[in-house]
């Protein structure tokens, strides 16, 4: 495995635990619960939530990518838009739901305006 590749991985996987603190710190300033499932107690839309409605979990998707480039494995590579898919399908569309029941109009204009991944 080439040294460069490595390295660009090890960034990557940096990069996403950056995105991934960035976010947490924002779900805790409003002291709403970083766990799926929980209730939420305010609707997020600073920081990094300004800029994707799902930080976390693109945070997974690209440390996967990472982890791949980083360990020379193409199928972590390969896993990462499945992951995606995944996150989208299982996770995301029910806490989008859940949101908009929670926070009716103000969520709905949080979606017109901050996409869903970055």
């Amino acid at each position: 495995m080439p040294r460069e590749s490595m390295i660009a991985g090890l960034l990557i996987i940096a990069c996403a635990f950056g995105v991934a603190v960035l976010a947490r710190n924002e779900l805790a300033k409003l002291n709403t619960p970083i766990m799926p499932g929980r209730s939420a107690n305010a609707l997020v839309t600073s920081g990094v939530f300004g800029r994707s409605r799902n930080p976390i979990y693109f945070a997974f998707v690209v440390f996967l990518l990472g982890l791949g480039l980083a360990a020379g494995n193409p199928w972590l590579i390969f896993l990462a838009p499945l992951l995606m898919i995944y996150l989208t399908w299982r996770v995301i569309l029910r806490e989008e739901a859940y949101l908009e029941r929670r926070f009716g109009e103000d969520y709905r204009a949080y979606k017109r305006r901050v996409r869903r991944w970055f």
